[in-house]
Parts: C-alpha cells; structure tokens; sequence
C-alpha cells in the first residue's frame, strides 16, 4: 500500500499485488530481482561485523531524520509526537541493538552452533551445527 501524490491524509491508495509505492511507482518485482542479482551476493561476501556496521549506519541515517518520521505518522495516521516515538525510537533502537549484537559475532562468515554431536560409535564421527549468513 501506499499513497497517492495529493490524496488526502489517511486514504489509501492499492495497486494490485502491493507491488508498487509513491513517488515514481516503485518496481518491486526489479527491486527483488536487483536484490538476488546484486545486494545479496554483497551482503554474503561481508563479515558479521561489516554487515552490523552497515545495520549501524541504517540506524543512524533513520536517526539523522526523526521529525521527517514523525511528521509522515502524523500525516497518515494523526499520532501524535509522543505516541509516534514509541514506534520510530523502539525501531532505531532495535536496529541499533541488532548492530551491536552483529559486532559481537566478529569477522567470521559462519556462525559455528552448539558443541559438536557424535553420530556414531566412533568419536571421530561428529557434526556440529553451523549457520551461513
């Protein structure tokens, strides 16, 4: 859903299958394709800790642009200023709190899960659980 240069405050404005927004109609079928072609490849081939510096810097860019945030909640959904900081501030503060936790995970590109099972009589038969970004 989004909202139609010169619609009223509130009034939606559907495309079919929610595919596009406002200002220039937003292809998402592109924007996908763009993602699995370009952006995911980029994203996989950082560390844990450059994607959570990135995750940081989305926060702050958010951030940097509160009252822009407060002044579209007010438009579309009449909040007022303090009940739209509980969205925008809990947002850029969860946002802020998963760059954190990313630091944390260091310069890896795999997250190694648990202690290593043994699958068999030989103690040399294990497997541990790991996860890729």
């Amino acid at each position: 859903m989004g909202y139609r240069n010169g619609a009223r405050a509130g009034e939606p404005y559907q495309r079919p299958h929610g595919r596009y927004v406002q200002h220039g109609w937003i292809d998402f079928g592109n924007a996908l394709a763009f993602s699995r072609k370009v952006g995911g490849p980029a994203l996989r081939a950082l560390t844990f800790s450059e994607r959570a510096a990135l995750l940081g810097k989305t926060a702050d860019a958010l951030a940097n642009r509160r009252d822009r945030w407060f002044e579209i909640a007010r438009i579309n959904s009449g909040n007022t200023k303090a009940d739209a900081a509980i969205d925008i501030d809990g947002a850029i503060g969860t946002l802020k709190y998963f760059a954190r936790l990313g630091a944390g995970l260091g310069e890896s590109k795999i997250l190694v899960e648990g202690q290593p099972a043994r699958l068999s009589r030989d103690p040399n038969f294990q497997a541990t659980h790991i996860g890729f970004q």
